[in-house]
């Protein structure tokens, strides 16, 4: 038989449960409270330490590696023509010595523009002619934009005058009247006249074969077939169907027949009112005033030329060729 024995508690203890419950809630938020605030300083001093060690970089980056905007002409010029070249354009396809000059910057706070000319290797030291010291000929000008040291534009300007462009309706500047009749067939009218002109050739004999809105001059020689003869100039009067070298058009505006050609000068301001290249007397190159603008091609001689004659300040007249034909 088993017993049972019944100890006696002495002052026995009241527990309410509802208490601790509560005084633990309590603690628990005090806790995550805490994890939270040191949670915070830790992401804080992060944080703090990437900005100094980004500032640091860039700071370095800068001292190593200075703004564009920075730079002189000197290291510009270096750098744009090194954009060029890794463009693959005309001055990597060209096998003459390029030089460049910057003729205009313009800055506007993190923005930098620079206009760049280059030019091929003085004349002199291709021919040995000491009267063609100095003459280069252009053969690009570009506007290069800069943003926060980022190229953001390239800007072309047009191509010099050419002897490609000295052409009109298929004949070019050299091609035969046999050519050019079986291009255009027969001229509605030939006419000739002696050039009365005291500058050489004074006393020549032009003949002239004149079609719709223009007309297509040579050189007559008595020992050669005027089949044979080679066309010296064309004379455009009026634009139908198609327009002159550059798309210039008879009635066009001085403004608009000057956005055809580079705009490496103000010709308003140029001692020799040039807009590019070398003064069309000596070279290849291209002026301007209200009455007329000449571009001529050839760095070593002023043919082929292109003259554009205004009137009440639009086009009416464009004569391409040499000028003594």
């Amino acid at each position: 038989m088993n017993a049972i024995i019944e100890m006696p508690i002495k002052n026995p203890v009241s527990i309410n449960c509802g208490e601790y419950t509560d005084k633990g809630r309590v603690m628990i938020r005090r806790t995550i409270s805490i994890i939270l605030i040191l949670l915070g300083i830790i992401l804080f001093s992060a944080c703090h330490e990437t900005k100094r060690e980004q500032a640091d970089s860039a700071s370095q980056s800068v001292s190593e590696n200075p703004h564009v905007r920075d730079l002189g002409d000197a290291e510009l010029l270096a750098l744009v023509t090194e954009i060029e070249l890794n463009q693959g354009g005309i001055l990597a396809n060209s096998n003459d010595q390029i030089k460049s000059r910057i003729i205009n910057r313009t800055q506007n706070q993190n923005k930098l523009s620079v206009k760049v000319s280059y030019y091929s290797e003085p004349i002199e030291s291709l021919t040995g002619n000491p009267e063609k010291e100095g003459i280069c000929q252009l053969i690009l000008l570009k506007e290069y934009v800069f943003d926060d040291d980022e190229l953001v534009s390239i800007n072309s300007e047009p191509l010099p005058f050419s002897h490609e462009d000295a052409q009109y309706q298929g004949i070019s500047i050299g091609d035969s009247i046999k050519e050019l009749i079986g291009v255009l067939g027969e001229a509605e009218e030939i006419i000739s006249y002696t050039n009365n002109d005291p500058i050489p050739p004074e006393g020549a004999e032009y003949i002239e074969y004149r079609y719709r809105g223009c007309s297509y001059c040579t050189l007559y020689d008595p020992e050669m077939k005027n089949s044979d003869a080679q066309i010296g100039q064309i004379k455009i009067t009026a634009t139908y169907e198609e327009p002159g070298p550059r798309g210039i058009r008879i009635g066009d505006s001085l403004e608009s027949v000057l956005q055809c050609f580079p705009q490496e000068y103000d010709y308003t301001s140029d001692y020799y009112q040039r807009i590019y290249g070398m003064w069309t007397a000596i070279g290849a190159g291209g002026m301007a005033d209200e009455n007329s603008v000449i571009v001529t091609a050839d760095p070593l001689k002023v043919d082929p030329f292109m003259r554009i004659d205004f009137e009440d300040g639009k086009v009416n007249r464009i004569t391409i060729g040499n000028r003594w034909i």
